[in-house]
Protein backbone atom coordinates (compact mmCIF):
# COMPACT_ATOMS: atom_id res chain seq x y z
CA UNK A 1 0.00 0.00 0.00
CA UNK A 2 1.30 3.47 -0.99
CA UNK A 3 2.28 5.65 2.14
CA UNK A 4 1.35 9.56 2.41
CA UNK A 5 2.39 12.24 4.84
CA UNK A 6 1.97 15.47 5.72
CA UNK A 7 3.40 17.30 8.68
CA UNK A 8 4.01 21.06 9.61
CA UNK A 9 6.19 22.89 12.38
CA UNK A 10 3.99 24.29 14.96
CA UNK A 11 4.57 27.91 17.12
CA UNK A 12 3.22 26.20 20.31
CA UNK A 13 4.73 24.01 22.99
CA UNK A 14 3.77 20.30 22.99
CA UNK A 15 2.07 20.04 26.46
CA UNK A 16 -0.75 22.42 24.94
CA UNK A 17 -1.15 20.22 21.68
CA UNK A 18 -1.26 17.31 23.49
CA UNK A 19 -4.17 18.61 25.49
CA UNK A 20 -6.05 19.95 22.08
CA UNK A 21 -5.44 16.33 21.16
CA UNK A 22 -6.50 14.60 24.49
CA UNK A 23 -9.59 16.82 24.54
CA UNK A 24 -10.03 18.07 21.16
CA UNK A 25 -12.37 20.64 20.66
CA UNK A 26 -15.80 19.67 19.06
CA UNK A 27 -14.89 20.56 15.76
CA UNK A 28 -11.17 19.05 15.23
CA UNK A 29 -12.97 15.98 13.85
CA UNK A 30 -16.06 15.00 13.19
CA UNK A 31 -19.23 12.89 15.05
CA UNK A 32 -19.76 9.86 14.40
CA UNK A 33 -22.05 9.78 11.25
CA UNK A 34 -21.16 13.15 10.50
CA UNK A 35 -19.02 14.62 7.19
CA UNK A 36 -16.47 16.72 6.88
CA UNK A 37 -16.62 19.60 4.25
CA UNK A 38 -16.11 18.68 0.49
CA UNK A 39 -12.39 17.89 0.27
CA UNK A 40 -10.94 19.23 -3.67
CA UNK A 41 -8.36 17.64 -5.30
CA UNK A 42 -6.89 18.95 -8.77
CA UNK A 43 -5.68 16.26 -10.76
CA UNK A 44 -2.90 16.43 -13.02
CA UNK A 45 -5.34 15.89 -15.99
CA UNK A 46 -6.93 19.76 -14.64
CA UNK A 47 -9.55 17.74 -13.77
CA UNK A 48 -11.20 19.20 -10.43
CA UNK A 49 -13.23 16.73 -7.89
CA UNK A 50 -14.81 17.05 -4.84
CA UNK A 51 -16.05 14.80 -2.70
CA UNK A 52 -17.15 14.29 1.24
CA UNK A 53 -15.19 12.05 3.63
CA UNK A 54 -15.83 10.68 6.85
CA UNK A 55 -12.85 10.65 9.56
CA UNK A 56 -12.87 8.06 12.61
CA UNK A 57 -10.79 8.95 15.00
CA UNK A 58 -9.33 6.64 17.72
CA UNK A 59 -8.70 6.85 21.39
CA UNK A 60 -5.59 9.41 22.45
CA UNK A 61 -2.58 7.37 22.93
CA UNK A 62 1.01 8.81 24.64
CA UNK A 63 4.01 7.24 24.69
CA UNK A 64 7.26 8.60 26.99
CA UNK A 65 10.25 5.60 25.47
CA UNK A 66 12.14 5.89 22.73
CA UNK A 67 10.49 9.14 21.84
CA UNK A 68 8.07 11.83 23.66
CA UNK A 69 4.72 11.81 21.61
CA UNK A 70 1.06 11.52 21.59
CA UNK A 71 -1.68 10.85 19.56
CA UNK A 72 -4.94 9.66 17.73
CA UNK A 73 -5.37 6.65 14.94
CA UNK A 74 -7.10 8.11 11.89
CA UNK A 75 -9.64 6.59 8.82
CA UNK A 76 -10.11 8.65 6.41
CA UNK A 77 -12.65 7.30 3.53
CA UNK A 78 -14.86 8.85 0.65
CA UNK A 79 -18.73 9.37 2.98
CA UNK A 80 -21.27 6.80 0.48
CA UNK A 81 -18.32 6.25 -2.49
CA UNK A 82 -16.19 4.08 -0.37
CA UNK A 83 -15.17 1.08 -3.42
CA UNK A 84 -14.43 4.37 -5.42
CA UNK A 85 -12.05 6.04 -3.49
CA UNK A 86 -8.50 5.74 -1.77
CA UNK A 87 -8.96 4.88 1.95
CA UNK A 88 -6.55 6.12 4.45
CA UNK A 89 -5.31 4.72 7.54
CA UNK A 90 -2.72 6.06 9.86
CA UNK A 91 -2.12 8.73 13.07
CA UNK A 92 -2.52 12.45 13.83
CA UNK A 93 1.17 12.30 15.66
CA UNK A 94 2.85 14.93 17.85
CA UNK A 95 6.26 15.55 18.71
CA UNK A 96 8.16 17.93 21.03
CA UNK A 97 10.40 20.00 19.60
CA UNK A 98 12.91 22.75 20.98
CA UNK A 99 9.95 25.76 22.12
CA UNK A 100 7.73 24.22 19.44
CA UNK A 101 5.72 21.16 18.44
CA UNK A 102 5.51 18.84 15.14
CA UNK A 103 2.70 18.18 14.29
CA UNK A 104 2.33 14.85 11.64
CA UNK A 105 -0.53 12.99 9.56
CA UNK A 106 0.79 9.70 8.26
CA UNK A 107 -0.21 6.17 7.51
CA UNK A 108 -1.11 4.56 4.14
CA UNK A 109 -4.00 4.38 1.44
CA UNK A 110 -5.54 1.48 0.03
CA UNK A 111 -6.59 1.89 -3.41
CA UNK A 112 -9.31 0.21 -4.78
CA UNK A 113 -9.07 -3.43 -6.36
CA UNK A 114 -12.91 -3.80 -7.66
CA UNK A 115 -14.27 -2.90 -11.15
CA UNK A 116 -14.11 0.94 -10.53
CA UNK A 117 -10.78 0.87 -9.04
CA UNK A 118 -9.50 -0.59 -12.23
CA UNK A 119 -11.05 1.47 -14.30
CA UNK A 120 -9.54 4.86 -13.25
CA UNK A 121 -6.01 4.80 -13.11
CA UNK A 122 -3.96 4.73 -9.79
CA UNK A 123 -1.64 7.48 -10.24
CA UNK A 124 -4.62 9.22 -10.26
CA UNK A 125 -6.45 7.97 -7.52
CA UNK A 126 -3.08 7.72 -5.37
CA UNK A 127 -2.61 11.78 -5.90
CA UNK A 128 -6.47 11.93 -4.85
CA UNK A 129 -5.69 10.48 -2.12
CA UNK A 130 -2.43 12.93 -1.34
CA UNK A 131 -4.29 15.98 -2.21
CA UNK A 132 -7.28 15.17 0.26
CA UNK A 133 -4.52 14.55 3.46
CA UNK A 134 -2.78 17.98 2.60
CA UNK A 135 -6.22 19.73 2.05
CA UNK A 136 -7.75 18.06 5.83
CA UNK A 137 -4.23 18.45 7.43
CA UNK A 138 -4.09 21.80 6.71
CA UNK A 139 -7.76 22.47 8.22
CA UNK A 140 -6.78 20.53 11.51
CA UNK A 141 -3.31 21.96 12.05
CA UNK A 142 -5.02 25.40 11.67
CA UNK A 143 -7.72 23.90 14.31
CA UNK A 144 -4.84 22.62 16.38
CA UNK A 145 -3.30 25.96 16.53
CA UNK A 146 -6.16 28.04 17.49
CA UNK A 147 -6.78 25.51 20.16
CA UNK A 148 -3.47 25.29 21.78
CA UNK A 149 -3.33 29.16 21.37
CA UNK A 150 -6.11 29.27 24.01
CA UNK A 151 -4.55 26.69 26.38
CA UNK A 152 -1.38 28.90 26.40
CA UNK A 153 -3.25 32.33 26.96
Amino acid sequence: MPRAAVSARMEHRYRAVRRCLEEPPDDLWVAPGENVPIMRASLPTGIEIHHEVDVEMGAFYELTEPIKMCGRDVVIHAHGHERLYPRFTGSLEAYPTRRATQLELAGTYEIPTGAPGVIVDHVLLGHLAEATLADLFGVVMSKVSQCAGVVEA
